[in-house]
């Protein structure tokens, strides 16, 4: 077996006391510089190009709010992660909790106890009956930008 380019782990790090996590998304963005990671935490990251040091954290939603909108973040595993294909200040998740998150990684988004907030939560999945639904299982961007398949 080969061994691996780059392990990208938590453990020592102050900011996220979450432990080790699976890796179950990850993109570039635009630039090649900053990559983004969906893991089984709440909680993706924004790493630089090598994978050495995390630039930003994002931020942990409260389980006990029942409304996705008045969350600061995901409260479940993060199941997708994409950069804006046309420049890196903006990125997007999608989570278990079956929100669509927009975070905003210019340096100029709004932080809490030094992470990320949710800059505004795109959907809230339903299904065909109306009610809330739990999965949401990836999401993609249109190349231009304007147009988000979950």
């Amino acid at each position: 077996l080969y061994a691996p380019f780059r392990i990208v782990d938590s453990y020592n790090d102050p900011l996220d006391s979450t432990g080790r996590h699976v890796v179950t998304a990850l993109n570039v963005s635009a630039s090649g510089g900053q990559w983004i990671i969906g893991t089984t935490s709440s909680q993706p990251r924004v790493v630089d190009r090598e994978g050495r040091t995390t630039l930003y954290h994002f931020m942990k939603g409260d389980v006990y709010v029942t409304d996705s909108s008045k969350n600061k973040g995901h409260t479940a595993s993060v199941t997708g992660v994409a950069f804006h294909p046309l420049g890196q200040e903006i990125c997007w998740s999608c989570s278990y909790d079956g929100s669509v998150r927009q975070w905003d990684v210019s340096g100029r988004g709004k932080t809490q106890f030094q992470k990320l907030v949710s800059q505004k939560v795109i959907s809230k999945c339903k299904n065909e009956k109306g009610q809330r639904t739990q999965i949401v299982s990836n999401l993609s961007i249109h190349p231009n930008g304007r147009k988000i398949v979950v």
